[in-house]
């Protein structure tokens, strides 16, 4: 058994320790490898509005990395929204433990820590602070009914997700063209070629991730993947910042009202799942701990989100994909 201690939306101040509160004394901690999945820090220096504070989050996130590093097994890092790519490369920059994956595939086989032979890690992270979707449906009048009194929030939530999941795997699918699937998800005529543009981006994102999942270098975001496919005896492990669409924990703890339930995971990232068939996915963003499974074309990926601040200590076997979170 593979374990790791999964660090997921810390959302560090420029203040504290520079271990935050939650995480284990890293003097003493016994795992095979660290995974962060991002928003390490809660701004960083593009972002914010005062040079000075950008600076002081990333001194407090580097810090924070160079503590991780100091444990002596290997760090894996995706970047956040609030830590984008840019940025988690500076705070881990030099650190001989610490590998971004970030559109790459880290292969645990050329580990030192013989426990992670048979894993092999698949990063997918964000590029800005900004995450707006590919596919924003819930702009887009007639894929929520806004009847409230018809159904509760949780009822609609799940209605307007399978009608939209449904819909965008026929057009994946090559079933129906992007304004085809439009009109199929109600949205009114003088809207559908703006819906039919977001789903073109949509189908670029998903071709990404199943190339990058799948092996394929033509699909890695960036370029220096650590591996040269996928061997078939491999344990994926998908480590995503945000949460895939339509699961039991993608709602977002911001939202309140009728909107609270709406599923806003990424619909790109659950359509590659079930495609490509990753063994684990951890995700995080949504600030909402979690498990779920997803039907795949190899059985079933198992999901997990740790919260936030999300800390936890979980096993994998590298020979059966199954995951343990005690």
């Amino acid at each position: 058994m593979a374990r790791l201690l999964l660090l997921g939306d810390l959302h560090l101040s420029t203040t504290g320790p520079a271990v935050p509160p939650g995480c284990p004394d890293l003097d003493a901690v016994e795992v095979d490898a660290i995974v962060s999945i991002g928003d390490v820090v809660d701004d960083n220096a593009e972002h914010a509005g005062d040079p000075a504070v950008g600076e002081a989050y990333e001194e407090r996130g580097r810090a924070f990395f160079e503590r991780l590093n100091a444990v002596g097994v290997p760090v894996v890092a995706v970047p956040g929204n609030h830590d984008p790519a840019a940025c988690t490369r500076r705070l881990t920059e030099g650190l001989e433990n610490v590998a971004v994956a970030h559109g790459r595939t880290i292969d645990g086989t050329s580990s030192p820590e013989p426990a992670l032979d048979g894993l092999r890690f698949v990063g997918w992270g964000c590029e800005q602070f900004d995450l707006t979707p590919a596919f924003e449906y819930d702009r887009y009048p007639g894929i929520v009914d806004t009847d409230a009194a018809r159904e509760s929030p949780a009822q609609r939530a799940t209605r307007s997700a399978g009608l939209v999941e449904s819909t965008v795997a026929r057009f994946l699918d090559g079933d129906l063209t992007a304004s085809e699937a439009a009109a199929e998800l109600g949205v009114a005529p003088d809207r559908r070629a703006a819906c039919a543009s977001e789903l073109d981006a949509l189908a670029a994102e998903f071709a990404s991730l199943t190339g990058l999942l799948c092996g394929d270098a033509d699909g890695d975001a960036e370029s220096g993947s650590e591996s040269d496919g996928r061997p078939d005896a491999a344990t994926t492990v998908l480590l995503a910042h945000e949460s895939p669409f339509h699961v039991a924990f993608d709602h977002h703890h911001s939202e309140d009202g009728a909107d609270a339930r709406l599923h806003k995971g990424s619909i790109p990232l659950k359509l590659a799942v079930a495609a490509a068939g990753p063994e684990v996915v951890f995700g995080g963003h949504t600030h909402v701990r979690g498990r779920d499974v997803v039907e795949t074309t190899a059985g079933y990926a198992d999901l997990y989100n740790p919260g936030s601040p999300g800390v936890a200590f979980v096993e994998i076997d590298p020979d059966t994909g199954s995951l343990q979170v005690p």
